[in-house]
């Protein structure tokens, strides 16, 4: 019980319906944006939203919505639950929805439930329509694939490096001039 200015030790409604609310967790997912400007390069996996304004390459698995602005440049793959694109992407698309912005130019596969595009917008890819997408189950499939990708691409260089305090040495036959 809470006092008023007035002296009162009635307890309000509202201050009651502040004591039981629930604290604001901090492992809510939260919105990942790269802004307008920035460059990134590599692989991005969010559990919650994802909006691009800048330029991104690589591969993008979300749980959330990803949303790509006017001005955004993505060059890679996409999986998540929504996707609205309203700049220019390069890659394939897995999404329970997918729209296509006025502004949005799409080079690569839809894979998706529903579609929305708007007049204007450019699509150049295969469309494949799907009763049901289990999202997080593509995510998984996605992620593998890039730790795969990337475990190859780790063993090729290390295949190259010469041992650690070791010179290479090239070896010639002294030429026989007479």
């Amino acid at each position: 019980m809470f006092r008023n200015l007035f002296g009162s030790s009635k307890t309000t409604a509202s201050s009651e319906a502040n004591t039981n609310m629930p604290a604001p967790s901090i492992s809510q997912p939260t919105e990942t944006i790269l802004g307008s400007g920035t460059k990134l390069e590599g692989t991005l996996h969010s559990p919650g939203a994802v909006r691009i304004e800048g330029k991104f390459t690589g591969d993008l698995t979300a749980l959330g919505h990803v949303t790509l602005s006017s001005d955004a440049d993505l060059e890679g793959d996409i999986v998540g639950d929504a996707i609205i694109v309203g700049g220019i992407l390069r890659g394939n698309v897995t999404a329970k929805r997918v729209t296509i912005l006025r502004t949005g130019r799409v080079w690569g596969d839809l894979q998706t439930e529903q579609l929305a595009t708007e007049e204007g917008s450019f699509i150049q890819g295969i469309i494949t329509m799907q009763e049901q997408m289990d999202i997080p189950s593509a995510i998984g499939d996605q992620q593998e694939a890039s730790i795969k990708e990337e475990t190859a691409e780790n063993k090729a260089t290390e295949s190259h490096k010469e041992p650690a305090g070791r010179i290479p040495v090239e070896i010639r036959k002294p030429s026989s001039k007479r």
